[in-house]
């Protein structure tokens, strides 16, 4: 959506400095990889926080907060041209500047790949209810779910007149035996932890600070280690999908789901979780 501030509100960089070139490979790809998954793509617009990434990419000098979400609003108003645009066209904002843009193959999915974010901050909320269908939602207690669930669909008919699908993210640890899931969760995420890369990852989140007292940031080190403070579903099949059920009760739309194993797990959900999910109801097929 256009910005209602006026052109003196910001401070962006000459329009040189911003590479026009990045949406269009996007959207490129994005179409590409959705032929190749057979219309099973879809994009989540992160907006960056780490200024020492954003120089690692050449990205130009880091931008403030609020304008972060700005220059992403025009990037994807960029990439939802290239997208459907059957005839070359070209594209002037204020941060991007486009001459003869045309793409093929376009998307499978129609009328486009589904959009995902999940802003947290006023700024990141508005843009979620504004471009996205779906938002991700922070998740710290079950007991509350629906309070959280239904606060963050209220927000997005208000901000957008429409409600956002609301996803979380979860990690899940599937066994035969209650206790031994979550022996593996343990052992997983807190006496093999990667303590040096938790600790990068948490201090670019925290911008360096040192300031948490010790117990809070060891709290947040092993939740970061979890799955990056994702949902924990932790048991046997039954367990899992029993959560699973009380968080789509509660106006739950999504799991976007991690594993302590990837390739043994996946191949566990398929076979004992997923056909549980269609029994309940949760997923069609």
């Amino acid at each position: 959506m256009p910005s209602r501030r006026s052109p003196a509100a910001f401070k962006y960089s000459p329009l040189s400095t911003y590479r026009s070139d990045i949406p269009v490979q996007a959207a490129k790809m994005a179409a590409t990889i959705d032929h190749i998954s057979g219309g099973r793509f879809a994009l989540n617009i992160v907006t960056g926080f780490d200024a020492g990434l954003n120089d690692l990419f050449g990205n130009g000098p880091q931008m403030s907060h609020d304008e972060r979400y700005e220059y992403a609003a025009e990037w994807l108003q960029l990439v939802l041209r290239i997208w459907p645009d059957d005839e070359e066209f070209s594209f002037s904002g204020r941060c991007f500047n486009v001459k003869n843009v045309r793409s093929q193959p376009k998307p499978l999915q129609k009328p486009r790949p589904p959009l995902m974010s999940a802003g947290s901050s006023p700024a990141g909320r508005n843009f979620a209810a504004q471009n996205a269908d779906v938002n991700f939602a922070i998740l710290k207690d079950f007991r509350y779910a629906a309070g959280t669930v239904a606060k963050s669909k209220a927000e997005g008919l208000k901000l957008a007149g429409k409600e956002p699908a609301i996803h979380i993210h979860g990690y899940v640890v599937c066994a035969d035996i209650q206790g031994e899931a979550e022996e593996r969760f343990r052992y997983t995420t807190k006496a093999m932890q990667d303590t040096i890369g938790t600790t990068a990852v948490l201090d670019s989140m925290l911008e360096g600070s040192q300031s948490l007292p010790e117990a809070e940031r060891r709290h947040m080190m092993d939740g970061m280690a979890a799955g990056a403070f994702a949902v924990p579903f932790v048991g046997t099949p039954e367990h899992i999908v029993e959560r699973m059920k009380y968080l789509s009760d509660a106006g739950l739309d999504g799991i976007a789901m991690s594993f302590d194993d990837y390739d043994a797990n996946l191949k566990e959900y398929d076979s004992r979780v997923r056909p549980l999910l269609i029994q309940a109801g949760l997923r069609e097929s």
